[in-house]
């Protein structure tokens, strides 16, 4: 199992202070809890993921005339309880898109990226010395996110389906979504980040909006890594 090279990066801003509350693993997974309203945040700008870095060139050939990346800023908060890590993830969405029919309709989705070695490039998907891991939930799949690694644009494969409890909410035209998993896990080495107390994590923000037919690589994503710190 691999445990992340921890260091801070220079000048990307968006830093977040995951607090230590005691909170059991149902509250520390609900979007809607009371505690995430005084939880420390981040606004995160997002950008549209570039054509040239799309790993499907039929999605490349077919969207280039059609705008993807609607969603342009993520709200980030962080908590743990010593045992288990959660994120919740904010953002506007004017239509709640949770199925999928005949390859016509997608599910709105967000994922959280993480390298599982220092200065793994995350433009890239990382490479295969650098690989990154990558919590993926779709709105169709609300109950766990995949945990998915990867070590270069278009090599990105599931390695667990369990581990990472999700809970997700759409009201007045905005998502809520939590991820929540435990800071040990079990996992093939260079596969899993394993996360302690006091550490800084580096992590990046993925959202795609399923009615603008936005999937796989088409997709909003925080150009740089952000800072999560967990407070002793």
């Amino acid at each position: 199992m691999l445990r992340a090279e921890l260091w801070r990066p220079g000048g990307e801003g968006g830093s977040v202070l995951a607090r230590k509350i005691a909170l059991d693993a149902k509250a520390l997974g609900d979007p809607d809890a009371a505690a995430w309203s005084g939880a420390d945040g981040a606004s995160v700008d997002l950008a549209p993921t570039p054509l040239a870095l799309q790993p499907a060139a039929y999605l490349a050939q077919t969207q280039r005339d059609r705008p993807v990346g609607r969603v342009k800023q993520v709200r980030v908060r962080s908590l743990h309880n010593g045992s288990e890590i959660a994120f919740h993830l904010e953002w506007e969405d004017s239509a709640r898109e949770d199925t999928v029919a005949d390859n016509d309709a997608f599910p709105d989705a967000a994922a959280l990226l993480f390298p599982l070695r220092k200065d793994a490039p995350l433009m890239t998907m990382g490479t295969d010395e650098k690989p990154v891991a990558a919590w993926h939930w779709r709105a169709d799949r609300p109950a766990h996110a995949r945990s998915n690694v990867a070590q270069g644009l278009g090599s990105t494969r599931i390695v667990d389906e369990d581990s990472i409890a999700t809970s997700a909410s759409w009201r007045d035209g905005r998502w809520r979504l939590v991820f929540r998993r435990p800071l040990r896990v079990s996992g093939a080495e260079s596969e899993v980040i394993q996360i302690g107390v006091g550490d800084t994590l580096q992590v990046a923000f993925a959202v795609w909006e399923g009615g603008n037919g936005e999937r796989g690589g088409l997709k909003s994503f925080s150009p740089g890594w952000h800072p999560v710190t967990l407070e002793d």
